[in-house]
């Protein structure tokens, strides 16, 4: 709780450029399961066509320069999202590695013998670094995910129920199937383990 509560004092400073990064990852997001919609609409109306409804020609254009613009439109929110998200996680990294380096500058001689300076250096640099990623690419990450799994089912439903259960169904079964197998694999392991510890205290007692 000390380090969610430490790095949290760094994450609060920096809560508007989240918020605008959480918004526009579910703009994103939006913008990603709309494009099918006008995708299967215009599908439908290719498939109805008519030579006798020029309308129809007009609405399929219409539904076609939507979607470029949908395309076109998350090139730049999904840039938007990034950067409101990898920005604080760099400034983060700034502040921890100047007030890390405050600190280091007021210990005593006795640290530094204890502590070669190779050492320190290695771990400031790998732990930030992780910092950093956690506070930038994870988090934005999470978010994603989170919106991604929470919109695209939803989606998918609306549009043809139907295909939403042809594509969940294996999901389902194959997520199963591998935790089955993961626990055989390790029940195997484990009783393996075992028999090999038997035989060497065996061999031992012999």
């Amino acid at each position: 709780m000390q380090r969610l509560a430490f790095l949290f004092s760094y994450l609060k400073q920096y809560k508007y450029s989240y918020g605008a990064g959480i918004f526009f990852i579910v703009l994103t997001n939006w913008i990603a399961v709309t494009i099918p919609e006008y995708l299967k609409l215009s599908i439908n109306l290719i498939t109805n066509y008519s030579e006798s409804l020029p309308s129809q020609e007009e609405q399929l254009f219409n539904y076609l320069l939507i979607m470029l613009l949908l395309a076109i439109s998350i090139i730049f929110v999904r840039s938007l999202s990034r950067i409101f998200f990898f920005n604080p996680g760099r400034k983060i990294e700034f502040l921890i590695k100047n007030d890390l380096f405050s600190k280091l500058t007021k210990l005593q001689k006795d640290y530094y013998d204890e502590n070669p300076t190779g050492g320190i250096i290695s771990r400031i640099q790998n732990d930030i670094n992780g910092v950093r990623l956690i506070c930038g690419f994870g988090l934005m990450q999470l978010f994603n995910i989170a919106t991604a799994l929470s919109l695209t089912p939803y989606k998918m439903w609306n549009l043809s129920p139907s295909l939403t259960l042809y594509v969940v169904i294996p999901i389902v079964i194959v997520f199963i199937i591998i935790r089955v197998g993961m626990h055989l694999v390790t029940r195997n392991m484990k009783a393996r383990m075992t028999s090999l510890q038997q035989l060497s205290s065996f061999i031992v007692s012999m």
